[in-house]
């Protein structure tokens, strides 16, 4: 009869417990990865049903902002919170994209055009990056300077076409 090392017996199930442990955690944390990557394009995609919503609900303000033609106050505040929402609809997706992994960089290239499409829009976007910058200076700006650039890219090829 053969004799056995109990010692070394235990030493390789406790190993290959340890293994199976480190495999469990891997795919825990690769399921709760994609459970996060779902629900973060799940919000961005409420955010922007919701800003649809909202531009259903007032829709000629909305145009009327657009084209650049003049507001009154009280149209230009309502013009003001859904160009608002807007913008942060497209943010939430941007981010969105980022945390995914996926190049944000296309998305950009079409809110600017987005913009630099509608008069009254791009006025708004000139104000509201005025008075991001002077309300909160240290925030991440890596989402209206990219649109910025994008925007200055889009006048230069304007210009140089004309």
């Amino acid at each position: 009869m053969k004799n056995i090392d109990v010692g070394r017996l235990i030493n390789t199930i406790a190993n290959i417990g340890v293994i199976g442990g480190l495999i469990f955690v891997g795919l825990q944390l690769k399921q709760d990865s994609d459970i996060a990557e779902r629900a973060t394009l799940f919000n961005a995609t409420n955010s922007r049903l919701q800003w649809a919503e909202l531009v259903r609900e007032s829709s000629e303000i909305w145009v009327k902002g657009l084209t650049g033609e003049e507001l009154t106050d009280y149209e230009y505040a309502e013009f003001d919170a859904l160009a608002t929402a807007w913008e942060l609809s497209h943010y939430t997706y941007y981010r969105a994209q980022e945390l995914v992994s996926l190049d944000p960089s296309r998305f950009v290239r079409e809110w600017a055009l987005e913009l630099d499409s509608h008069p009254g829009l791009l006025n708004w976007w000139h104000r509201y990056r005025n008075r991001m910058d002077y309300t909160d200076p240290d925030s991440d700006q890596s989402w209206p300077i990219s649109v910025d650039v994008e925007l200055q890219r889009l006048s230069a090829s304007k210009s140089t076409t004309e």
